[in-house]
């Protein structure tokens, strides 16, 4: 029989707790309906796009600022996106306006405006007469979180017609940089959950960009590379519900907007590791270093014996590194044996690093684009079916993810043919593999240097460092030609472009005053001919003219005219530099 004495406290006990339980509950409900309300006249800023990663911090002030002087006019926050120069004019009757969102792989990372694959598809595009503006928020180190934010508290004010998606490369290193810290995901990736879940959560722990920054992101914990944790598994899986969400959130508003997206899959290089490079051997060498990568462009560019006259050997470094995991891959393809060489590669290209979209990313951008019924520019296999024996390699990347500019114009008229099917307009006349083509005939057809030469098409002053960088070499070089030759007065003013734009008219006053010196600078030799035979590199010359004509149309035309008169490039073309003053901004004040 029951001890009535006992169970009645027992009784009351549970009573108890399911009171306070229930009162519990129904008490934090009410402060998080609360805190929600709250958040309705406070929001608490982006949630999602919150990061422990320096560069990827986003600013607490107007993402989009008036010029003055330039009724209408808007341009981003200093460092929010990588076209620091960007400006924004009223939308034009008739013009067709492109936004494109994506990592450093769209903004540009090392070449430079002009010569983006999002410049491309604009030129393309555009070819027939029509007026196409592409505004490229590309930004280094974003990630879609981060993407998803700026787009919905910009685009009310960009006015797209169309916004192309191309994004994957970012998205796990916030995520492995804060499992490192820890030591393990369960907590970091439930602390992230609560966070976005729970507007409680976010009052109590408010994580709000950082202030006091001018640029908006400096730099809170690490940007160190993380290394592999080993549970990527997981950090995997919220990666990529993370990306779902965010292109749900940006379909969302492109349709309040009234703009059609077009989602693109993410290649990558196939052929490049960080640190236990093929070329890492040559560590130090600069000048050996030089004379590979030289040699092994032009070899891709069609010169069969390039590889032939090299003093150095490509093959030492890995034949002689037993740890290197891709020696057995690098073999091979110096060696003539591709389809062995393809094969180690694939095998080999998990080692590196998660700063590039993989497989399991790709098939994610697919599947979530297919389900919310967004076209899919398919670049990743379109760039696997172009290269040779499968791999995409050096001749349309610089290192892991970053295009060169031939990688440009074949992704550029890709995404170009899409999005004219996407919004039934004529497609370009060029399909990509012909758009290459003629690039590659043009470079092919020069009779100097193919690597440093082929970089003047569009590409900044700091591809060589780049290399120098990616390569493994430890040190920053600046290679811009010889101290006051054209090339070197070409990339000082493609740089000094770049810095400026029509709230800044000194810089774009120094850019013009560069590429007019360029134009008008004395004749380089031909290699091999004798040294009295000077002539002006062809395709440079129409590129400096081009760029000059270029500025003169733009919205600061008005303002250079003024100050050189009406035939500014015929006095750049004769050695007159109509805007030469000791005032002008210098590529060292960068």
């Amino acid at each position: 029989m029951a001890d009535s004495s006992s169970s009645a406290p027992r009784r009351s006990a549970a009573r108890t707790a399911l009171f306070v339980g229930v009162a519990t509950f129904l008490g934090l409900a009410a402060v998080e309906g609360g805190c929600r309300v709250l958040e309705r006249w406070l929001p608490p800023g982006p949630v999602e796009a919150r990061s422990a990663v320096g560069f990827q911090q986003l600013p607490d002030t107007p993402l989009l600022r008036p010029i003055e002087g330039f009724p209408g006019w808007l341009r981003p926050a200093p460092g929010l996106i990588d076209d620091s120069s960007l400006v924004i004019p009223p939308k034009e009757d008739g013009e067709l306006r492109i936004v494109t969102l994506g990592g450093s792989a769209v903004g540009g990372w090392a070449v430079a405006r002009r010569a983006t694959f999002s410049a491309v598809m604009g030129q393309a595009m555009g070819a027939d007469g029509g007026d196409v503006r592409v505004i490229n928020l590309g930004r280094i180190g974003y990630a879609s979180a981060q993407m998803a934010w700026l787009f919905e508290e910009m685009a009310a004010e960009l006015e797209p017609d169309l916004v192309l998606v191309v994004m994957g490369n970012n998205e796990r290193h916030d995520l492995a940089v804060e499992v490192a810290r820890e030591g393990r995901a369960e907590p970091v990736l439930r602390r992230r959950e609560l966070f976005r879940l729970s507007a409680l959560a976010r009052r109590l722990r408010p994580e709000r960009p950082i202030h006091g920054d001018p640029d908006g992101r400096a730099g809170v914990g690490s940007d160190d590379p993380p290394t592999h944790p080993p549970d990527l598994a997981e950090i995997d899986a919220y990666a990529h519900a993370r990306w779902r969400r965010s292109l749900r959130r940006i379909a969302a508003m492109a349709e309040v907007v009234g703009a059609p997206v077009l989602v693109g899959t993410v290649a990558a290089n196939h052929r490049y590791r960080p640190a236990k490079h093929e070329w890492n051997f040559l560590e130090g060498d600069a000048w050996a270093l030089d004379e590979v990568r030289s040699a092994y462009f032009r070899w891709r560019y069609g010169d069969e014996q390039a590889l032939d006259s090299l003093t150095v050997d490509p093959l030492r470094g890995p034949s002689r590194d037993a740890d290197y995991p891709c020696a057995d891959a690098d073999r091979a393809w110096y060696a003539g044996e591709p389809t062995q060489a393809a094969q180690a590669y694939a095998a080999c290209f998990a080692d590196a690093g998660l700063y590039r979209a993989d497989d399991a990313m790709n098939a994610v951008i697919r599947d979530e684009a297919q389900a919310l019924g967004l076209r899919v520019a398919d670049v990743e296999t379109a760039l696997h079916q172009r290269a040779e024996h499968g791999v995409p390699d050096y001749d349309v990347f610089y290192d892991y993810c970053h295009y060169t500019p031939r990688g440009n114009v074949f992704v550029g008229h890709l995404l170009a043919a899409e999005a004219s099917a996407l919004l039934g307009r004529r497609p370009p006349a060029l399909d990509p593999a012909a758009a290459e083509a003629r690039h590659v005939r043009l470079w092919t057809q020069l009779p100097y240097d193919h690597v440093r030469f082929a970089s003047w098409l569009g590409v900044s002053a700091d591809v060589p460092a780049l290399a120098a960088l990616r390569y493994g070499e430890g040190t920053i070089e600046h290679d811009l030609g010889p101290d006051g030759s054209a090339l070197a007065l070409a990339f000082a003013g493609n740089r000094l472009h770049d810095r400026g734009s029509v709230a800044e008219l000194d810089w774009l006053e120094a850019a013009a005053s560069s590429w007019c010196r360029a134009l008008g600078s004395p004749l380089k030799p031909i290699p091999g001919e004798p040294p009295g035979d000077l002539v002006m590199d062809p395709l440079l010359a129409i590129e400096l003219q081009s760029n000059l004509e270029s500025l003169l149309r733009g919205p600061a035309g008005n303002h250079l005219r003024d100050l050189a008169g009406p035939d500014a490039v015929e006095a750049c073309v004769a050695g007159r530099d109509p805007w030469h003053r000791d005032a002008l901004p210098k590529v060292e004040d960068i």
